[in-house]
């Protein structure tokens, strides 16, 4: 099946006409995969929160109350209470924050929360959002992107406390896409993972990108990575702590193009874990983890897998995925998307029979490292 876009002839990568294509009835979306011998899998889709400008993600921190947190790109985090109650007030607010969002298209915004693993008896969360250009940025740039603690108000459960922002590093971009933007936690190490884009425009090049090579296979670049950080220790490891809000981050790179600029502040107000193999006598090199060449954005995580396995979306038609060396069926998992109706959220979930119940399977997930094409 084709279709004309933009007066070009293409495949359509819709499933349309497909024998497992998702089905609406009864208020919900279901669908079934392609036959696996031995199973039997329902999927489905089941509304969990809706009016959302540009819904982006869905937090629960493991503090007892089976509260939902929603994160929008226009700027604010909501709650969906455990009876499935969307308060309304927002949890985090940063409308004022934020940088000008184009009503067109944009890729900047609120991209993310994620609370810490102690969030219960410490109040703590992490926040990716992009702020207007700071004044240390190059003139013309896109936004300054932000990695922010946050503390949740003493008197009030459902409320940040604005105030108590500090700011753990600003990165500044010279276009609007290709943030990256997804933070998570790492369910055994308890670092946090911060998944960066390459800086923007498209195939990594452009102002702020290394020629030739591209920012993502640049190390003394920390854009195109997942970065890897302490945030229960300052202890900065073989990198000492920059001195001042700017640092030497363009140390030894070329002119032209403008060069991209970052500051950090590890050793003041994150540690690097010791057992970073990049951590070198450079700020810019200090807190990456294993890369590819590919703009990481989002990282799921799960028990019996490695802390982060990105899922990089392609700027044309085809995307590409690291994945685990080894995973496992589960009778039953959920999780939460963005939907497939604008402005809502819906839990997926996905209930696996198998029948010869004496001989559970276990799947095995080929590593896939293919790159954008």
């Amino acid at each position: 099946m084709t279709g004309n876009i933009i007066g070009l002839t293409k495949m359509d990568l819709s499933n349309a006409r497909s024998p497992r294509a998702a089905a609406f009835k009864g208020n919900k979306s279901l669908t079934n995969l392609a036959p696996v011998p031995g199973f039997k899998a329902e999927i489905g889709l089941e509304l969990v929160s809706e009016n959302y400008t540009a819904p982006m993600m869905v937090a629960s921190p493991d503090d007892g109350t089976g509260r939902l947190f929603a994160v929008d790109q226009i700027g604010v985090a909501k709650i969906v209470d455990a009876d499935g109650t969307t308060l309304p007030e927002p949890f985090l607010d940063l409308r004022d924050n934020i940088v000008k969002l184009s009503p067109k298209y944009d890729e900047r915004g609120l991209l993310s929360i994620a609370f810490h693993p102690d969030y219960r008896k410490n109040g703590r969360l992490y926040v990716f959002y992009s702020a207007p250009l700071r004044p240390e940025a190059p003139g013309g740039w896109s936004c300054t992107n932000h990695i922010s603690e946050f503390r949740v108000d003493p008197d009030n459960p459902n409320r940040v406390d604005m105030s108590s922002e500090k700011v753990l590093m600003y990165i500044d971009k010279p276009y609007e896409n290709h943030n990256g933007g997804q933070l998570v936690f790492g369910p055994v190490d308890g670092y946090l993972y911060i998944s960066l884009g390459d800086g923007g425009k498209a195939n990594d090049v452009g102002n702020g990108h290394t020629p030739g090579i591209g920012n993502a296979q640049d190390l003394t670049k920390i854009y195109g990575k997942i970065l890897r950080i302490d945030v229960n220790g300052t202890t900065a490891g073989s990198v000492p702590a920059q001195k001042s809000p700017t640092g030497d981050v363009n140390v030894g790179q070329p002119e032209s193009p403008p060069e991209p600029t970052w500051t950090t502040f590890a050793g003041s107000l994150y540690g690097i874990p010791p057992d970073n193999p990049f951590a070198r006598p450079s700020p810019s090199s200090s807190t990456l983890t294993p890369t590819r060449r590919s703009r990481p954005r989002y990282t799921p995580t799960g028990s019996e897998t490695p802390p982060t396995w990105p899922l990089t979306p392609a700027a044309t038609t085809r995307s590409s995925s690291t994945k685990p060396a080894r995973t496992s069926l589960s009778r039953w998992t959920s999780s939460y998307v963005a939907g497939t109706t604008a402005g809502t959220f819906t839990r997926e979930r996905t209930v696996l029979t198998q029948k010869n119940r004496s001989s559970p399977r276990r799947a095995a997930a080929r590593p896939d490292t293919g790159t954008n094409r």
